[in-house]
C-alpha cells in the first residue's frame, strides 16, 4: 500500500512425533525514505503438547541503503522459546552489513 507493507503468515506443521504446532505471525513495514525502512513483527506459535505453553515473539527492524552497502539491525524478544517456559525468555540484538557486486 504504497510506503506501507502489511504481512500475515499463518503455519501449521506436525513432527514425526506426532506434535503439532500452529505459528502465527502478523508485520507492518514503512518505507520513510527510499533508502530507509521500519518494520514490526509479532508473533506466536502454540503447541499440541501438554508441556508446553505458547511461544511469543516481537521484533523491530530497520534497515537502511547506502547505495552498494546495506546496514539492517533487528531487536527480538522472544517468550517461552521453544514453547518450553523452562527455556525461559531471550532477548538479541543483530546488526548486519551487506554489499552488492
Amino acid at each position: 500500500f504504497g510506503q506501507v507493507t502489511v504481512g500475515l503468515d499463518k503455519v501449521e506443521t506436525t513432527s514425526n512425533a506426532s506434535v503439532e504446532v500452529d505459528g502465527k505471525a502478523a508485520s507492518i513495514t514503512f518505507a520513510a525514505t527510499k533508502d530507509l525502512s521500519l518494520g514490526l513483527t509479532y508473533g506466536k506459535s502454540d503447541s499440541s503438547t501438554a508441556n508446553t505453553v505458547d511461544e511469543k515473539i516481537k521484533l523491530v527492524a530497520i534497515g537502511y541503503n547506502l547505495g552498494p552497502v546495506a546496514v539492517n539491525a533487528v531487536v527480538r524478544d522472544v517468550a517461552n522459546q521453544g514453547g518450553l517456559s523452562s527455556n525461559g525468555d531471550s532477548q538479541d540484538a543483530i546488526v548486519r552489513l551487506s554489499t552488492k557486486f
